[in-house]
């Protein structure tokens, strides 16, 4: 074959750049603007309703898909965020019309993979921790580690003093986690209790009757 077209070509002595640095992403969306949540001495009871007192003049957060552009999801989520200084208290609320899907029945299962809601919490670095709560009750807590395919998957044998639970309420399910912030720090290196991290908030629907997943 004769070539075409010629390429010219930059000797390897003339070329003057930097060596590449790998940096791993980060967990959460910098362009978003920053989630306050706003501090309360005693936090709700665990199986506090949506609308009950201790979550009523509560910010309501909206997810969108997980993908460019983001639209809001066929199935919308809406979450509420309060602590208390050692405590991240989360509730979710899932508009479910249809039947739940929860094969999980023990800790740290694939709890993932169910309908579930989920939350990735992290600092500055590149470890993380991820909590899954399914419509069940079931809990997974894991740690990982981004940017290296031998630690990226979670250790789901770690195990935090996390609280969970989860019911139905008509044609929605409610997701609570409860999560204790010391531990999670210590998990991740910082010292003491960073006053800022990076969190995703993270609600998957498996596909069913012929409808995709959705996240």
């Amino acid at each position: 074959c004769q070539p075409t077209s010629g390429v010219p070509a930059i000797p390897a002595s003339e070329v003057n750049l930097p060596t590449p640095v790998l940096r791993p992403a980060v967990l959460g969306n910098s362009k978003l603007p920053p989630i306050e949540v706003g501090y309360r001495k005693d936090l709700p009871p665990l199986y506090s309703p949506w609308n009950s007192p201790g979550w009523r003049n509560v910010p309501v957060w909206t997810l969108r898909r997980n993908e460019p552009w983001a639209r809001l999801p066929r199935f919308p989520t809406e979450v509420k965020l309060i602590q208390d200084g050692h405590t991240l208290a989360i509730v979710a609320r899932c508009i479910e019309p249809d039947r739940v899907i929860a094969h999980a029945k023990r800790r740290d299962g694939l709890v993932a993979e169910d309908d579930s809601f989920q939350v990735y919490l992290a600092t500055s670095g590149s470890s993380y921790v991820q909590y899954a709560v399914n419509p069940a009750g079931y809990v997974l807590d894991a740690a990982g580690h981004q940017g290296s395919p031998r630690l990226s998957e979670p250790y789901v044998d770690w195990n935090s003093p996390v609280r969970a639970a989860a019911w139905r309420a008509g044609g929605e399910w409610l997701a609570r986690l409860d999560l204790p912030l010391p531990a999670i720090a210590q998990t991740l290196g910082a010292l003491g209790i960073p006053r800022q991290w990076r969190i995703l908030l993270l609600r998957h629907r498996p596909a069913r009757d012929g409808e995709p997943q959705e996240t």
